[in-house]
């Protein structure tokens, strides 16, 4: 085809790649821009199950939604399942101590601690912040955002969300091991495109690792909790939450996110979605990060993956491609894979 092009090693390449897949050598000139179109915001072909659920041992009503059962929590905040009026189910994110404070769970001592901060946003101010900032983006691929409502009638701050009914990859890992590299690699184009839209927009995600990626009844995968989530311009300014694990080296130094630390998390994201294990156990994470001279080594199984997964894992966070470089390699990549007999 007159659209394929060659290297000087004469390894053939799809239209729209900027580089060799199989030796990394710049392309001369221009690439027309990769089509996504044909991948975000649709379903994947994964078996999804239902969220982990722990149903509450009494009702309680947060600015008029009925909550039932709890989803998760977090030493800075709980989330719930609730059903407004009509009885549609929501997501709730609220304050962790008044979720404590309410089901009498709070440790002795706490409880006037847990009313000082019941008027306040907390640690949520910062989420509402960065979700008000990329709701006008309206990706599917991003969890939707309904509201921020502030304290009130007994009502803590809240953070309002669409309930994705499919899970978590946590959760599908958890049931099935690992997913195809096809699937997986489908699923993360969509990921990475919401990533870099976000990216664009001026803010990063912080926070990237299975439990955070959800499926909509439909299968189709969104990005969730910015917790973590900051402004570019001023994320040096504080310490961010984020799980160590999936931190990149310059976050787990400096304790800030970044557009580069968003490719490493996501590309160990990926690593654990088709291998079913972590790169690195969790438990010695911190230290193999700390002792590593240029990158880490990547074994899949697929060498066009492992070398894509590389690039994203190298030490120097300016020589890892942009979220944007990593979609279109993953587009590139799914093409090739669906183009093999």
């Amino acid at each position: 085809r007159p659209d394929l092009w060659r290297c000087s090693q004469g390894h053939l390449n799809l239209p729209f790649a900027n580089y060799c897949t199989a030796c990394g050598e710049p392309r001369r000139g221009e690439a027309p821009p990769v089509d996504t179109s044909r991948y975000v915001g649709k379903a994947v072909r994964v078996k999804v199950g239902k969220p982990k659920l722990k149903p509450l041992d009494r009702v309680l009503v947060v600015h008029g939604y009925e909550c039932r059962s709890v989803l998760g929590k977090t030493h800075i905040s709980a989330t719930l399942l609730c059903h407004d009026k009509e009885g549609v189910p929501h997501v709730l994110k609220v304050p962790a101590v008044w979720y404590e404070f309410a089901m009498d769970i709070l440790p002795p001592g706490e409880a006037e601690r847990a009313r000082r901060t019941l008027d306040k946003m907390g640690a949520l101010k910062k989420e509402a912040e960065a979700l008000e900032a990329v709701r006008g983006l309206d990706h599917p691929c991003i969890v939707r955002f309904e509201e921020a409502l502030e304290s009130g009638g007994g009502s803590p701050p809240t953070l309002v969300f669409e309930f994705c009914e499919g899970g978590s990859l946590d959760d599908i890992l958890s049931q099935h091991g690992k997913l195809d590299k096809l699937t997986a690699a489908e699923i993360f184009i969509q990921i990475a495109d919401a990533l870099a839209a976000i990216h664009e927009k001026g803010y990063v995600h912080g926070d990237i690792k299975p439990g955070n990626i959800l499926f909509s009844k439909d299968r189709i995968p969104k990005l969730a909790d910015f917790n973590s989530a900051r402004a570019i311009a001023s994320a040096s300014r504080s310490e961010v939450p984020y799980t160590p694990g999936y931190a990149s080296p310059e976050q787990l130094r400096e304790k800030r996110p970044s557009r580069e630390g968003d490719v490493w998390s996501l590309a160990l994201t990926i690593y654990q979605a088709v291998t079913g294990s972590p790169l690195i156990p969790l438990e010695h994470y911190e230290e193999v990060v700390a002792s590593l001279q240029s990158g880490l080594e990547v074994r899949t199984g697929d060498e066009e993956l492992d070398q894509i997964l590389s690039k994203c894992l190298r030490i120097n966070p300016s020589e890892r491609p942009s979220m944007k470089e990593l979609r279109d390699m993953l587009v590139i990549y799914v093409e090739k894979r669906r183009k093999q007999p």
